[in-house]
């Protein structure tokens, strides 16, 4: 994804990116996504491109997804969200509830929705100018199935990697989660953390939290990291 400005250019309805953005995506990186997707995608209502996140639990990826659709919402840029969180949340409480034991299946429904996001057409239910992939994507391996699949349907795609720089901000992170991920499950996925995908296919985010101070005084950061 080229780097770009933030500059006031007219969308296709008459709203600027920035008045569309509305001051909701304090995230860099995601301003910048929805200012090249806006500028470069309005014209090609029937094309796709599948947006990856890559980070641990806590680290922000789905903040950055809601405020990317915040700002693609307005300019008509429909989106659609592929999350294995989303099978382990109830539909009638929204009560979120991690059982281990449904990981693979729930990997594997998130894939199928994937898929069928893919390969849907303009007029079909499912479509979606932007697939977006929530899940952590930590290793590779993890990535192939979506890159690969995109690659396959001539479909752009692009990953976002949310930092972590050390053991100590992988706490941080667990802390922020609203998931309640043990630290020592984060700590371990934080040692699997796979390089970059390359600077063509990905960009690489600074993570943004407000009091972090408070965030490391409450981890209390064991001795072993």
């Amino acid at each position: 994804m080229p780097t770009v400005g933030i500059e006031n250019n007219p969308g296709s309805d008459g709203l600027t990116l920035l008045s569309a953005l509305k001051m909701v995506l304090y995230i860099p990186e995601a301003v910048e996504f929805v200012q090249w997707f806006g500028d470069g995608w309005l014209a090609k209502n029937s094309r796709q491109c599948v947006v990856l996140m890559r980070g641990l639990p806590g680290s922000g990826k789905t903040v950055f997804v809601e405020q990317v659709i915040e700002g693609l919402t307005p300019l008509g840029i429909q989106s659609a969200v592929c999350s294995a969180d989303y099978f382990f949340t109830n539909p009638e409480t929204g009560e979120y509830c991690f059982d281990a034991r449904g990981l693979s299946m729930n990997h594997a429904k998130c894939q199928a929705k994937f898929k069928r996001h893919l390969a849907a057409g303009p007029c079909d239910l499912d479509f979606a100018h932007v697939i977006f992939v929530d899940n952590t994507n930590i290793r590779l391996d993890e990535v192939d199935f979506y890159r690969l699949g995109a690659l396959h349907a001539g479909k752009p795609f692009h990953s976002f990697r949310i930092k972590c720089r050390s053991a100590e901000e992988a706490a941080v992170q667990c802390l922020r989660s609203a998931h309640r991920v043990p630290l020592q499950a984060v700590l371990t996925r934080y040692g699997q953390y796979s390089e970059r995908l390359g600077d063509e296919d990905e960009t690489e985010v600074n993570p943004k939290y407000e009091d972090v101070d408070a965030y490391r005084l409450e981890a209390r950061i064991p001795d072993f990291i």
